[in-house]
């Protein structure tokens, strides 16, 4: 941008199209030329907002939307612009208390947060049949066909925390955390006298955040954990943090979740490791699945391959100094 190239006419074209087809529609009130720009973009966008504003009043302009790394754009009326986002639940139970006020109280404008909600959700694959033509849902049937035939070995670079994946692991280089919510067998036994639903609410903050997870990849096929955690969909993992299983002459039901620290202080633990106490020394306990106990212990001594992520360099938003 600002360099002489045909974006610069398009996106000046494209504006007056649009402001000619829909500028009297009521809920077209704010404009920008884009998103994260590039080139010398900081002077282009300043004369695309001072046109704007001369030329059509219906709405208010900003240069474009940015990330915490791009300037500031001296002649835009609102600011849409990263910073004021994030949650600090990785080092904190998750509150609303939090606020943001001292990071956008230094400029008169009036302040947007840029992409604030892109927390992940693994892929609903019933929708693919919604998208045909140009908006063929090619990446999740990729996806889903990863997920059919990948077999993974083991090690401790999956990194858990309570909030999700953030936007796209592979876009920033498997940077944690990895995971995108708990798949939990609420209807479970093991959970007679500890209230869940199916999805990680707010109790399993303190029993999931930073925990480390289990590899379940060489479990026998079809093995389901009764505590799931989802992994991101470019390596779709089976994974687990609370299983059952019948070993040997045996029962076994194993969890990586700290069960044992501090109890009196943590009463989500105390009551999860007192419910599945419970379930052991019931009639109930009659795991569906059969673990060899090799496949178990290599749980604590199997190691991965190093995770290849296709790429020697990062993407411009977590390099130092991009303007």
């Amino acid at each position: 941008m600002g360099r002489s190239l045909p974006i610069d006419k398009y996106l000046m074209d494209e504006t007056k199209r649009m402001t000619r087809e829909y500028g009297n529609y009521p809920s077209f009130t704010f404009m920008a030329s884009g998103n994260e720009p590039r080139g010398a973009w900081v002077p282009w966008v300043s004369k695309f907002v001072d046109y704007w504003k001369a030329t059509d009043s219906r709405r208010v302009y900003t240069g474009a939307s940015v990330g915490q790394g791009w300037a500031w754009q001296p002649k835009s009326q609102y600011h849409v612009k990263a910073g004021v986002r994030g949650l600090s639940w990785n080092n904190s139970q998750p509150e609303t208390m939090s606020d943001y006020r001292s990071k956008i109280d230094t400029i008169k404008q009036p302040y947007v947060s840029h992409e604030t909600g892109q927390w992940c959700a693994f892929p609903n694959f019933d929708e693919i049949k919604k998208y045909t033509g140009v908006t063929r849902a090619k990446n999740f049937e990729l996806f889903q066909e990863d997920l059919a035939d990948k077999k993974i070995q083991y090690g401790k670079d999956v990194v858990q925390h309570y909030s999700p994946v953030f936007w796209n692991t592979s876009w920033f280089k498997m940077c944690p955390p990895h995971t995108t919510g708990l798949r939990i067998d609420n209807l479970h036994p093991v959970f007679n006298d500890f209230v869940t639903e199916n999805w990680g609410n707010m109790q399993w903050w303190e029993l999931a955040n930073r925990t480390q997870i289990m590899l379940l990849t060489d479990f026998p096929k079809g093995f389901q954990p009764i505590v799931q955690p989802i992994d991101t969909w470019f390596v779709n993992r089976k994974l687990g943090l609370l299983y059952e299983a019948k070993v040997g002459k045996g029962k076994l039901i194993m969890t990586s979740i700290d069960l044992t620290t501090n109890l009196e202080e943590r009463p989500v633990a105390e009551c999860l490791f007192r419910s599945i106490i419970n379930y052991m020394k019931s009639d109930k306990f009659e795991p569906a699945f059969t673990v060899d106990s090799k496949t178990v212990s290599d749980l604590f001594t199997k190691t991965a391959a190093p995770f290849n992520t296709y790429t020697k360099s990062s993407p411009d938003e977590l390099k130092k100094d991009v303007k």
